[in-house]
């Protein structure tokens, strides 16, 4: 299975190593920037040496998790079989996030409901839902 991360942040990167350490999975990690999305791989890369250093696991482990886990745009998520959003907590940024994943994944069902202490909102294609 392959997941797509949009937001390579501490959240993003977190659930990126979550999935690569985990068999059967493939990671797109994505950012608005390159540099971020490869800034999120480092964090994980930190993290996995980490525990190569406390013997956790092995390098070669290390590396095959890393080699799982690819950076890149928003548009590297177009085979991707799930999709986890972890953009800030803004919605303006969550809608045109959401808008331009389904004019790049055209089978992802855009049903988003969000609730964070400051607002509530629910943004929704019911023609997308009955396919």
């Amino acid at each position: 299975m392959i997941v797509g991360i949009i937001g390579a942040g501490t959240m993003g990167s977190g659930i990126a190593q979550a999935f690569a350490m985990t068999d059967g999975y493939e990671v797109r990690l994505c950012d608005i920037k390159e540099e971020f999305a490869e800034n999120g791989k480092a964090k994980v890369l930190k993290n996995l040496n980490f525990l190569v250093s406390k013997e956790k696991i092995t390098q070669e482990k290390a590396d095959e998790i890393s080699g799982k886990i690819k950076t890149g745009l928003k548009d590297i998520c177009t085979d991707c079989d799930l999709v986890i959003e972890v953009c800030p907590e803004r919605m303006d940024i969550k809608k045109a996030t959401f808008e331009e994943l389904q004019n790049i994944h055209q089978n992802l069902l855009n049903l988003l409901v969000l609730y964070c202490s400051w607002f509530q909102f629910a943004y929704y294609k019911p023609h997308l839902l009955y396919q």
